[in-house]
């Protein structure tokens, strides 16, 4: 008997997207959160809001020279 997959794989589920501005605007993030959102998302790209954790968290723990 073949078992069903009960979940879609992660690039074909429709995951709500958003502009940098709106990130910027939300109650979601910190404004220290916004300040590197800000610097990292590009105008006119859509982003998963574990997206832009996933940016923030590798803005906070990179290496600094």
């Amino acid at each position: 008997m073949a078992i069903k997959k009960m979940f879609k794989p992660r690039e074909s589920r429709n995951d709500p997207r958003f502009s940098k501005a709106q990130f910027l605007t939300s109650s979601r993030f910190s404004e220290r959160e916004k300040d590197v959102l800000s610097i990292l998302l590009d105008e006119g790209q859509t982003y998963t809001p574990e997206e832009a954790e996933q940016q923030i968290q590798q803005f906070m723990t990179r290496r600094v020279k």
